[in-house]
């Protein structure tokens, strides 16, 4: 029976790991998929909220750099 898998977050390229026999240790990322179907839903989901995290980064790294050029020009 293939079970698939994520891989952990820090890895770049997207990718779904098949083990093609029933693994008999549990995952040491997260949680084994029955189907292909649903490890990618799950690897789909990841990937937005890691998008609302950098965002979230970004924008507060902008309000930084505001102030910091506000300084310059003499503000508070």
């Amino acid at each position: 029976m293939r079970k698939y898998e994520l891989p952990p977050i820090n890895i770049q390229r997207p990718r779904i790991i098949e083990h093609h026999a029933t693994p008999i240790r549990p995952s040491q990322h997260g949680k084994y998929f029955n189907s292909w179907e649903e490890a990618h839903a799950a690897l789909l989901e990841r990937a937005r909220k890691q998008v609302v995290i950098c965002e979230r980064k970004l924008a507060e790294s902008r309000r930084f750099l505001e102030r910091v050029e506000a300084m310059r020009k003499g503000g508070k």
